[in-house]
């Protein structure tokens, strides 16, 4: 003996069962997209500066600290990275008028649209090895670093990329031999604080140099990282921090990954001179 019914009513559970379950899946889906869009839009390059800069009067908040704007006679605006632009976008934003000059250069096509006044010379260059655009983009930004005085605040926005689009090599080094340089670095699988450790001490602006350049201003950055651990040294080759390796430790490095052999001749010697001593590492804490 049998009856349709229980096979009716079952079929109407697991119908009923589903379209639960597809209402969930659809909730979680959802709620995984609303969390994807807020985390993008916490990290966007404008909301992050302008989260963390505000203006109250004549004085300037970056996070916790305050800086009075009546000290100095000049505020001076110096960006590098493939962020760069709509970083000091947002500092134009805040400061507007306040803003004396600024350089900012970028990766090619991500300056297309950009909204600085004239106030700014905006450079376009390659990423991620550096070209003759590159140069003459770093030289301004060295130009008015060197050009300002103990009145001075300079900001800084630093971003991924910085490490290519910032490139003044050493001296004695020529472009040529720096892109190949770079070029190894890149395909020799080493990870990008060690690849940036040895760009640093082949450059006169990377690893803390840049901030050197600055002296006697006041130089406050804002880092916008694309480093897992965030250390502020790796980020776009740290132009603005002290720098914790040595000509030694990128020595080691090239004899880890066998770039001895290959790598070139005038960058290998600028390395073995800072090794011996014959050059001035970059600047290390507390300096």
């Amino acid at each position: 003996f049998s009856s349709a019914p229980p096979p009716v009513r079952f079929a109407c559970a697991m119908a009923a069962a589903s379209a639960a379950e597809e209402a969930r899946e659809e909730a979680l889906r959802s709620l995984a997209r609303r969390i994807f869009q807020v985390g993008c839009k916490a990290v966007e390059p404008a909301t992050a500066v302008l989260n963390a800069v505000k203006l109250h009067g004549n004085t300037l908040q970056v996070r916790d600290e305050c800086i009075s704007l009546t000290g100095f006679d000049d505020i001076l605006v110096v960006g590098a990275g493939k962020a760069s632009i709509a970083m000091v976008e947002a500092l134009e934003k805040i400061l507007g008028k306040r803003i004396t000059r600024g350089v900012v250069v970028t990766k090619y096509g991500h300056a297309e649209g950009h909204t600085l006044s004239s106030r700014f010379e905006v450079f376009e260059a390659a990423h991620p090895t550096p070209d003759e655009l590159s140069l003459a983009a770093t030289g301004r930004v060295l130009e008015v670093a060197e050009a300002a005085g103990p009145r001075t605040l300079v900001l800084c926005c630093v971003s991924g990329g910085s490490s290519a689009l910032l490139c003044a090599p050493a001296a004695g080094l020529s472009l040529a031999e720096k892109h190949e340089a770079t070029k190894q670095l890149l395909g020799c699988g080493c990870p990008v604080h060690e690849k940036n450790a040895v760009l640093k001490h082949l450059s006169r602006v990377k690893g803390g140099q840049l901030l050197c350049a600055c002296r006697p201003a006041r130089v406050v950055t804002l880092v916008l990282s694309d480093v897992v651990g965030d250390p502020l040294d790796s980020i776009g080759s740290g132009p603005t921090v002290p720098d914790p390796w040595t000509f030694a430790d990128c020595m080691k490095v090239l004899e880890n990954y066998h770039l001895k052999g290959t790598f070139p001749k005038a960058c290998l010697e600028h390395l073995d001179k800072g090794v011996r001593g014959l050059v001035p590492d970059t600047p290390k804490a507390p300096e």
